[in-house]
């Protein structure tokens, strides 16, 4: 699953799904398609750890929310603080700071 920020692909991905990946193991490949501003393939592996039975950590989402505030997904990325409070888990600084991030990006696009 590990590969340079500019060989990342869904088979990539994909290939997160066999059984000897583990939570650390994902997570290195969630920083790798981070890097590479690979947002969306960051969700598809969280989905895919999720249906695994694997969970995900604060880091794990905190990651991912990090990718989608680089995407300008500003949504997902609230979406995703409100999954951890679901978890059981509770957002740190980053996962907070990518929220806020990606909403003032959005902000400033729009003109608010």
């Amino acid at each position: 699953c590990s590969s340079t920020p500019q060989m990342i692909s869904s088979p990539m991905v994909n290939s997160c799904h066999q059984a000897h990946m583990d939570v650390r193991s994902r997570t290195i490949a969630i920083g790798t398609c981070v890097k590479a501003k690979q947002w969306q393939h960051t969700l598809k592996i969280l989905e895919v750890m999720k249906n695994d039975d694997l969970r995900p950590d604060v880091i794990v989402y905190s990651a991912v929310g990090s990718a989608c505030e680089k995407g300008e997904q500003w949504q997902r990325a609230l979406g995703l603080l409100e999954e951890m409070w679901l978890s059981a888990y509770f957002p740190h600084v980053v996962s907070y700071s990518a929220a806020i991030s990606a909403c003032s990006a959005m902000a400033a696009i729009i003109g608010l």
